[in-house]
């Protein structure tokens, strides 16, 4: 006899008319960690991953990277990418050996504490560049490798040294100091008679075990005694690193006149030598010098300069004029430069950006076929404001390093600069050139032409071009020469111009021919004591207490020298010439002279002495317009002053983003691709006013009386761009990165949008419409280009972060005292299955009420990560997977076709893949609905939620993924199973005799539809606990008989639509006997996983 038919029970598509549900809710949310198990098996290794985000003033970064954000996820903290440094004096690594030039090695030593092998085959350039600069500030030529570096070490006569006073030798065993490097000795008692405590002196005559010291470098004065003194003596051993040239540091040779005097004066011509450097001439000198032998450098005007015999020593007296003599520079002391790491450490690989070309001036695109050299965009990118790169999270903005602009020609791999323009001889090498758009490694320079590798992608056309050259720079925006001009704003600042945009903007990438930072603030860094005093702390400080200082007004420069002649670090004089390098911006305050001459002001020279009696530091004002050298100060005037070194820094923003996408990231074990747009006080609902949170013109796509808002309808607004983006620009942008064969995947979409809603009564009012239709249009248009990876889109995960109360909630600024933003929000994730909200309330804020600081911005994205990863996790269940795939073609052989399905996802490539893919659902539900199969019950608290009806006394939010319920429970049952009958009315199978059914006693229930769609449960039970089947069970875990029954019941559905006519309609009705025969069996089988099994008696090992 036949079996019964089983038929299933008529069920709303899954898409549209299921009971949508929260995930991020507390009775459905996940209580461990997502596994993304099924995202790593499902997705193909030609998917790229990614996620859209939208917003508005939290969409956009608001907090500090450096105090808070990195305080707070301190898994994103990058290692420093470059230091700018300090330098007190660069020496030959080899004593009496020329260094400098190319190929030969040098110590470097520098304020600014390092840790041991930090900066090895790092890039040093003898550069400094502070913001605001124009011009660099102090340009030496110079380009090296670092080869190794040594932070500071001590070590005292009490334990571990010994201060040998008949050899004058430090006993030190392993020391590892380089020769030409410094030390300082301080002590509890008396130091020896010839050292100074705190005061820098060289390492010479170098062991493994020990060394000497002197005032001079290495070969340049006699060995100091270490007779004398008492108590335990300190020697602590001063940063360095040792570099090799790969161009030269030294200035070229110059011709040099003298003239006679005490003292002499050299004249050389810009000679560029700060005080402390050495040099000696070939011939021609005057009485008082010997030809060949090195004296120390006191500089006296930018051409003019006196020797001595020794640094610090007394200026040496001509007796004579002499003739002309070459000068040849070899020790180089009390300069600037940077060190840094050939951009790495400046992103994260596994963060990735759809980054859109910017315009780097304000008004269109450019005009053209777009290029980006070394990148090839596809062939329907006709336009600029198309052309897109997917580039790794950057936080810098723009070039840092030194450069130049202007226009060249080029021959072969010869660029000659055009308009008269000159560059300094031989600084670029190992720089970076671009021409129109090719790009190159640069190799040498002259003043005129620059020598490049080889171009990129080619060599650039004929005639007159526009070129850029910059050095490398750790401030660099990371992408500066491989995707290049148009590419180099921050990653988290999409909305061109920025928030407090002027006529300049804040995120532009670097306008041409503008080296100035637009997203940069300065600090002064106040540390108690200079690093090159006694190595304890930064080296950019200030005096700690007044009466310390005398100005005077000399050649038109204010001087600033020292009233102490006492080096004395531990009562914090100021040791200025240990950290005011040429070039560097200091601030006076409190200065007792009259007119004022407080406020900002630039080194332009500077004088250093062992003594510290002649000590100075000569400024200019760095705004002429506000402040000027007084004249009438004369002679030295006490200032009881403070000077500080300013520090100009980026200031770098930190969003939610980068934590949520890095989380992410990690998470799903692959590099996620973000396509985002923030803009600040944009709502949605069409607006027609300006946009005064932006910048006030053209650039680009942005136009601050057309982007106003996120209305779907509104062909100018936020919508219409964000479309653009997610349609057309970041798949070409992968393809383009990544290769053609890539495609992008958009796992879910990521909301921080509302405040400007909650602030209009309009906003407000229509946010419960506005906020699901965002979120449907969205969702639309990320499935309809392709990009989603689930079957409808109604189930591409989506997190719209909460407001907070305050302001938002309160009379006011915020003005939605009644809530209806949130409430909106709230309702989408309550009744969107594949929807989540995360609360901000608790997440800190800066300085206004209005926006997060660094420390909220992470936690919100940690909270958004967990929500979306919860979120896509769960909507991968409902993926046709290679289980299903198996069934449908288990259910092809069945009917008779060839099984050549290898997908059910979405493109679909073949018919069979198609149809198979149509019809499980249907396939998959009537198996799961005709049993309570122990592998898709479920059970839950669900979420209570306030209704209108009457009759019942609770009403809760339905499971997402409920497919039939099976019973309502108090939350205390003890033993929720009871005999309720046997299976399918006491039907049996031959070899098997009737199988009891043990299913939960449950308490009277209802599903119905509320007045706006939603569907809910209705019950008394309070507290309820819901035992359901699921729909979204994967095949894996399903009963092998029920498997095979649910193969037939899509063999069932495939005949009618493969085999015609009657023949096919009594195919089907024999398959789907088949089926429920299989069914009744798997029924049979699965019962008795149900049943209250308890133990014999007679185990001793069992209670």
């Amino acid at each position: 006899m036949a079996p019964p038919v089983i038929e299933p029970v008529p069920l709303p598509d899954p898409d549209t008319g299921t009971p949508q549900v929260v995930v991020g809710q507390p009775q459905t949310k996940r209580t461990t960690a997502p596994t993304m198990r099924a995202v790593l098996e499902l997705l193909a290794d030609t998917d790229e991953i990614g996620i859209v985000g939208f917003g508005q003033s939290n969409r956009v970064p608001q907090g500090d990277r450096d105090t808070e954000g990195f305080v707070a996820a301190p898994h994103l903290v990058l290692r420093p990418a470059g230091l700018d440094l300090t330098i007190h004096s660069i020496v030959s690594a080899v004593t009496g050996s020329a260094h400098g030039a190319v190929g030969t090695r040098s110590v470097v030593n520098v304020a600014e504490e390092l840790t041991t092998n930090d900066w090895v085959n790092g890039e040093l350039r003898l550069v400094q560049f502070d913001y605001g600069d124009s011009t660099p500030s102090s340009l030496r030529r110079g380009h090296a490798i670092v080869q190794s570096c040594l932070g500071s070490a001590s070590a005292t006569t009490a334990a571990g040294i010994v201060l040998n006073s008949t050899a004058n030798t430090v006993i030190w065993a392993n020391h590892g100091r380089a020769e030409g490097s410094l030390v300082h000795f301080t002590t509890s008692g008396s130091l020896p008679g010839a050292l100074t405590s705190g005061l820098p002196v060289y390492v010479c005559n170098v062991t493994a075990n020990s060394f000497q010291v002197s005032a001079s470098p290495p070969g340049y004065g006699a060995v100091l005694s270490l007779a004398g003194g008492s108590g335990t003596h300190t020697v602590t051993a001063r940063p360095h690193l040792l570099v090799k040239w790969s161009s030269a540091f030294q200035s070229p040779q110059a011709s040099t006149t003298f003239s006679s005097g005490t003292p002499g004066v050299v004249n050389q011509t810009a000679h560029g030598y700060p005080a402390g450097s050495w040099v000696s001439y070939d011939t021609n000198v005057p009485s008082g010098l010997v030809a060949g032998t090195k004296y120390c450098v006191i500089p006296v005007t930018a051409n003019t300069y006196n020797v001595s015999a020794t640094l610090g020593g007394a200026a040496i007296a001509f007796a004579t004029s002499g003739g002309t003599a070459t000068a040849t520079p070899d020790v180089m002391a009390f300069v600037s430069g940077y060190v840094h790491l050939n951009d790495r450490f400046n992103s994260y690989d596994n963060v990735q950006v759809v980054t859109p070309y910017q315009p780097i001036e304000p008004g269109d695109y450019p005009t053209g076929t777009p290029v980006v050299p070394g990148f090839t965009l596809a062939s329907d990118v006709t336009s600029y404001a198309d052309a897109a790169l997917v580039l790794p999270y950057a936080w810098n903005e723009g070039i840092d390093g030194y450069g130049a602009v202007g226009t060249a020609t080029v021959a072969g791999l010869v660029v000659t600069l055009g308009g008269g323009q000159t560059i300094e001889n031989n600084l670029f090498a190992g720089s970076f050139i671009r021409v129109a758009n090719s790009k190159a490694r640069v190799v040498s320079n002259d003043t005129t032409t620059v020598t490049v590798a080889a171009w990129v992608p080619a060599a650039p056309p004929s005639g007159s071009q526009n070129y850029e050259l910059h050095l490398g720079h750790h401030r660099n925006n990371p992408h500066h020469f491989t995707a290049g001009e148009g590419f180099l704003y921050p990653s988290g600042w999409m909305q061109p111009g920025g928030v407090l945009a002027t006529s300049l903007g804040m995120t532009y990438s670097r306008p041409r021919a503008r080296l100035v930072g637009n997203c940069v603030t300065r600090f002064l860094d106040e540390a108690a004591c200079s690093t090159a005093i006694n190595g304890t702390a930064v080296a950019q400080v200030k005096t700690a207490s007044i009466n310390q200082l005398l100005v005077s007004n000399v050649a038109g420069n204010l001087r600033v020298q020292r009233a102490s002649t006492t080096h004395d670090p531990a009562g914090q004089l100021l040791q200025f010439e240990q950290f005011a390098r040429v070039g560097y911006t200091v601030l006076i305050a409190g200065a007792a002279v009259s007119p004022s001459i407080d406020g900002l002001w630039r080194v332009v020279g500077m004088q250093h002495t062992t003594s510290g009696a002649g000590s100075y530091i000569d400024l200019q004002p760095l705004d002429t317009a506000t402040l000027s050298v007084p004249a009438s100060i004369t002679g030295q005037v006490a200032a009881n002053c403070l000077v500080s070194r300013v520090v100009w820094v980026p200031k770098h923003k930190f969003g939610s983003l980068i934590e949520l996408a890095w989380r992410m990231a990690v998470g799903i074990g692959r590099r996620l691709i973000v396509t985002h747009l923030g803009v600040q006080s944009a709502g949605q609902i069409e607006a027609g006013v300006n946009n005064a949170y932006g910048f006030q013109g053209q650039i680009g796509w942005w136009d601050d009386d057309l982007e106003l808002d996120w209305t779907p309808s509104n062909p100018n607004g936020l919508a219409a761009r964000l479309r653009r983006l997610v349609e057309f620009i970041a798949p070409r942008a992968v393809r383009a990165t990544f290769g053609s064969t890539r495609a992008l995947k958009v796992l879910a979409i990521d909301g921080w949008q509302a405040e400007t809603d909650a602030s209009t009564v309009a906003g407000r009012e229509m946010a419960a419409r506005t906020v699901p239709t965002f979120v449907s249009w969205l969702r639309s248009v990320i499935t309809n280009a392709g990009l989603s990876p689930y079957l409808a889109p109604a189930r591409v995960p989506v997190q719209w972060a909460q407001i907070t109360t305050v302001p938002w909630e309160t009379a006011g600024l915020g003005g939605d005292v009644d809530g209806l933003v949130n409430a909106a929000i709230s309702k989408l994730a309550t009744f969107d299955g594949f929807a989540s909200s995360v609360e901000t309330d608790d997440a800190a804020k800066g300085v206004d009420p209005l926006h997060f600081n660094g420390v909220g911005e992470a936690q919100n994205g940690h909270r958004a990560a967990d929500a979306l990863m919860s979120l896509i996790d769960f909507a991968f269940q409902f993926r046709l997977g290679p289980a299903a795939v198996e069934v449908a073609n288990e259910a092809l052989t069945i009917i008779g076709d060839s099984p050549n399905v290898t997908s059910l996802e979405p493109p679909n490539t073949t018919t069979q893949a198609r149809l198979c893919a149509q019809l499980m659902e249907r396939a998959r539900s009537a198996v799961l609905q005709s049993h309570p199969w122990s592998f898709a019950t479920r059970r839950v608290s669900p979420a209570a939620i306030t209704s209108s009806a009457s009759t019942w006394a609770y009403a809760y939010v339905l499971p997402p993924d409920l497919l039939h319920p099976t019973a309502v429970l108090p939350p205390d049952a003890l033993d929720d199973l009871q005999m309720m009958g046997t299976v399918a009315a006491q039907q049996t199978v031959a070899w098997r005799p009737a199988a009891v059914l043990r299913v939960p006693s449950s308490q009277p229930f209802k599903i119905e539809t509320e007045q706006d769609g939603t569907r809910v449960l209705r019950t008394n039970q309070e507290s309820a606990v819901l035992i359901y089947t699921a729909r979204n069970v994967d095949f894996d875990l399903w009963d092998p008989l029920v498997r095979q029954a649910c193969a037939y019941r899509l063999a069932y559905l495939l005949a009618g639509a493969t085999v015609k006519g009657t023949t096919g309609i009594q195919v089907g009705q024999s398959l789907l006997q088949m089926s429920n025969a299989l069914l009744v069996q798997a029924a049979a089988v699965n019962a008795e996983y149900q049943q209250d099994v308890r133990p014999e008696p007679g185990c001793p090992w069992l209670p």
